[in-house]
This record gives structure tokens, sequence and C-alpha cells, in this order.
């Protein structure tokens, strides 16, 4: 397990410029102070360990470690949450199920309250972010295939919270009222079985075989969500009124999609591998984030293809995965690739069809670093990426198996360039193995 550091003191001052330090005085001296007080949380998806058996495992539970900075480019993890405890009792309470495998998370725009999604079981729960407190827990639907997932949890703004329910074949949403804590399922889009507003089918053996939707994001202002399918294709759905406004066939967007991100003016999706049907694959495009209606033919507005299976250095098949990404100055665009551990860099201000860069994260501190989400600290100096483990938990094999799981840290060299200059391990040792595999970051300014 980790180790905890003493309580971290973080002061805010005006026009939210903060300052971070141990709160033992004698060393503020000795500490260069931080211009943004922040911390990232990263969750590690394997099963809790039993508190009563430390040699084995509870089948469920999951733990979210939370780095903050100390000192100049350094950091430590400041606290563990157990999701075995506290949240196991409420999701059972709730649900009549424990929550199974934490995997993504993401913050409110006032970054009080988290929203984790648990891919195995299905669970979302939602967090005070400050006291680390659960405060609700639900569970989604199940499809018609008797299946259900929450492979992410997306908070859109302060009254959606948007689920892809990735077995089970939904697009949810939940109502949230954080002030009064009340939160519930409003609303569903059964992706296997609707219809498009131009009368084809949502899910299709040529146009969308595969409808299990991946990812979504939603750019700020916007009520367009925009939702990934393993199959291949997209849909962007106006989350207000739950109906598809846009519509993408296999013949634009590639399977595997998760990378989902804003950048300025437009929106990022890539698509990548990952799968035991669809091993390799590395696709970016740029789509407006806006011109989006349900008057709209397929496969319009057309995204611009940035890269399409960018070939190795010495133009061999590629054996790529695109994946986690993010973005630096609302312009630039980092992807990470899991099976090659690369980060490619392309400017979004650019019509170029080709990528700005590429560097590896290979190196002295890991061999096979595998690099999975990632998060940017608010100066732009520092980007935060989870290090997949010797037993991952999602994801094929071929591409997520990393040889030392932790929160890796890279220090932007430039937009083009970053070195991997720290990993913060991450251990969850059973029987003499180590569990541990980190999926979900993100990132939370400290108010």
């Amino acid at each position: 397990m980790v180790n905890k550091l003493p309580l971290i003191l973080s002061l805010c001052l005006a026009g939210h410029v903060c300052s971070a330090w141990p709160v033992n005085p004698a060393v503020i001296s000795e500490v260069v102070l931080k211009n943004y007080p922040y911390e990232v949380w990263v969750l590690d998806q394997s099963d809790s360990v039993d508190r009563t058996n430390t040699s084995a495992q509870l089948p469920y539970g999951g733990y979210i470690h939370i780095v903050a900075p100390a000192f100049e480019d350094d950091f430590v993890v400041a606290d563990t949450i157990d999701l075995s405890t506290d949240t196991a009792a409420l999701c059972m309470a709730k649900t009549g199920a424990f929550p199974v495998r934490p995997h993504m998370v993401s913050f409110d725009p006032s970054a009080s309250y988290a929203a984790v999604a648990f891919v195995a079981s299905g669970h979302v729960v939602f967090f005070d972010a400050a006291s680390r407190k659960p405060m609700a827990c639900l569970r989604s639907r199940q499809g018609t295939n008797g299946l259900r997932q929450a492979h992410m949890a997306f908070i859109a703004d302060s009254q959606y919270t948007l689920v892809t329910n990735q077995n089970g074949k939904y697009f949810e949403r939940i109502r949230t009222d954080y002030l009064n804590g009340t939160f519930e399922w409003d609303g569903a889009l059964d992706l296997a079985g609707c219809v498009t507003s131009n009368g084809f089918a949502c899910e299709d053996s040529v146009l969308r075989p595969d409808n299990a939707p991946i990812c979504v994001t939603s750019p700020k202002n916007s009520t367009n969500a925009f939702v990934t399918l393993r199959g291949g294709g997209m849909f962007v759905v106006d989350y207000s009124t739950m109906e598809i406004v846009g519509e993408y066939d296999t013949s634009v967007i590639a399977g595997n999609g998760c990378g989902t991100l804003e950048v300025g003016p437009w929106t990022m999706i890539d698509s990548g591998g990952g799968t035991a049907s669809n091993l390799y694959g590395f696709e970016v495009y740029r789509f407006p984030s806006t011109g989006f209606n349900n008057s709209n033919q397929p496969n319009v507005p057309k995204p611009l293809t940035l890269a399409t299976n960018v070939a190795n250095g010495n133009g061999t098949a590629p054996q790529r995965d695109a994946h986690g990404a993010v973005q630096l100055k609302n312009r630039y665009v980092w992807v990470f690739d899991r099976a090659a551990s690369t980060v490619t860099t392309f400017d979004f201000e650019s019509d170029d069809r080709k990528p700005m860069s590429e560097f590896s994260l290979v190196g002295k501190l890991s061999q096979d670093p595998t690099p999975d989400i990632a998060a940017v600290s608010p100066d732009g100096r520092n980007v935060f990426v989870a290090l997949r483990g010797q037993k991952p938990l999602s994801g094929d094999p071929h591409v997520s198996i990393g040889s030392t799981p932790g929160l890796g840290i890279i220090h932007v060299d430039s937009v083009k360039k970053g070195t991997l200059y720290d990993i913060l391990h991450i251990d969850n040792f059973v029987a003499g193995e180590n569990y541990a595999d980190p999926h979900g970051v993100a990132l939370r300014c400290v108010h």
C-alpha cells in the first residue's frame, strides 16, 4: 500500500492564485510555493485487500490515490480512499450490490464533487471531494442482453452527469442536486434499439456494428455530448433532450474511441485498439464543437482526420493504440499510445494531416510504462498519466500490461516534447504479487 504524506495545507488568494505546502511551518521557508494548489485523483482498479486477511483480496472495492504538489516539481500521495469501506457499504445499502473496478473519475465545474464509474458492476458513486466521503451510489440499468457497465461518468454541468453504460448499450443521464443531496436516473438512450432522425437504425451491421458506448465529453457552454462507440461510428447527443443531433458511421470514425477532449473551438476524438477483435489502431479526429442538429445528414459536419495508423519510425506496420489525451494552451494535443508507450503531438490550428512530433516514455524509469488516462497541471508544466500494472483489469492484455504501475509525471519541455522524470509507484500487494492497475486520472483545483 502507499504511504500518506502529512496533511497538505492550501491557501487560495483572490483570483484563484494559490499556494500549497506541508503544514509544518519549520519547512515553509525551504519550499518553492506553487501558483496553483491542486490534487490529482488516480484510480486503482484492483480489488481492495481484505483487512481481516491481508493475504487475500475482497471481490470488490479498489482505491483512489490522491496526489498533491509538495515542492517544486515534487509530488506525493497525500491521501488514499479505500472503496471497500464506506463506499461499498453505501452501494450495498442503495443497490444491493458492491461496487467493482473503479475505472474513470470526473469533477463538477466547481471541483467540489467527483463522480467515479465502476466499470465491472455498473455503479456510479458521487463524492464530496474535500471530505472524501461518498454522497450517493446508483447502478446503471441492464440492457436487453442482461448486461450493464458504467465505463465513464462525465459530470457535464451542475445538473447532469452522463454515463456510458458500455455492455448494456445505453447512454444514460443522472440528474444531480448537490446542495440537497439528491441524485436520480433521469433519461436513457437505447443505442442498440433506437433509430436516428435520418431513419437509420442506431446499431447496424454495416453502419455501426457494436454500439457499446465507451467515452463521452461535452464542450463547455454546450449540451452536445460526443459519444464514442466500441464498434466504430459515433453519436452526438443533445443531453438536455437526450436526442441524437449527429450520427457518424464506420466509414468516418474507427472503433474503440476513448480519447475525448475539448480543444479551443474543436472537439478531439481518437480511436485505438485494445480489444481482441480490434487489436491495434491509431486515428485522431478534429470535430467542430458546434453545428449539430437533428436535420443534419449522416457524417455532417465532417471531421478532419489528423492521423490514421501513424507509422513507426522505420515505416513498418504499426502496432499502435491511441487512448488517453490532454490539451495544452487550448491548441496542442498530446495523444498517449498504450501499445507503443509513446506520445504523439498535434497542432489543432493546423490543417496538416500529420502529427507535429512523437516522443517515447520508455527509459530508465520504465521499460514498459503503458500510458493510459492523463491530466495536465493548471500551469501547464506537468502532465500526469496513469501507468498500467502487470495484471490489467481493463483493455485487452496485449496493450494494457505495464511494468511500473503508478502515476507518471511528465515535464512539458515544449508543446512538442516531454520528459518522464518521475513515477509515483502504486502498490497493492497480495501474497507477494502486485495487483495494482492504475487507470482513471482527473485533476482537481483546491479552493
